[in-house]
């Protein structure tokens, strides 16, 4: 477990961006947004994730072609999970072969989602360290 998990979040939506990020933050994440694809290389490019959480359907460079580039760049340790509207079982295959690790339909269900997600590290106690074990 890591003591910060950071967590891109890829949706063209900035109400699902805001939304998503501030959901993640109240868990404990470390949280940064992006618009696009460009916008999610340039970030991934400046401070690495250990997650992204993408949509699909973007404009430009589409959520499937992102996971495929992401996975050749940072490997099998990048989680990668697609939040999409796309019902279409053909589409969840097309987003697994391309190097997504989950594929979530929204609307979303915060409580899938978080087992998706790489594990916190212990939370700090009162006095700023962490628990003993």
């Amino acid at each position: 477990m890591a003591d910060v998990v950071d967590v891109l979040v890829v949706d063209d939506d900035p109400d699902v961006r805001e939304v998503l990020g501030l959901l993640l933050e109240a868990d404990g994440y470390r949280v940064r947004r992006a618009a696009d694809a460009q916008s999610a290389l340039a970030a991934i490019d400046e401070q690495p994730a250990m997650c992204v959480l993408l949509d699909l359907e973007m404009p430009g460079m589409h959520g499937v072609e992102l996971a495929r580039e992401l996975r050749a760049r940072e490997g099998a340790s990048l989680v990668l999970i697609s939040v999409t509207g796309w019902q279409d079982a053909k589409q969840h295959e097309a987003a697994e072969r391309a190097g997504v690790d989950f594929v979530l339909t929204k609307p979303l269900d915060p409580a899938k989602l978080r087992l998706m997600l790489p594990p916190l590290g212990p939370a700090p106690a009162a006095n700023g360290r962490a628990p003993e074990a």
